[in-house]
């Protein structure tokens, strides 16, 4: 049995962004330094 109130992720599946999503990302992350970003979409349900 599930613990009740905890949360499931859904699997987690790699796509592409569009090209214009994709430029604005970079454009706008692209000047921090010592860091790397990744933009992350986790899609999940909580058990109830």
């Amino acid at each position: 049995m599930a613990n009740l109130g905890s949360w499931e992720i859904d699997e987690i599946k790699s796509v592409n962004l569009p090209q214009k999503v994709q430029s604005a990302f970079t454009a706008v992350m692209g000047d921090l330094v010592g860091a790397d970003y990744m933009p992350v979409f986790y899609v999940g349900k909580q058990l109830v």
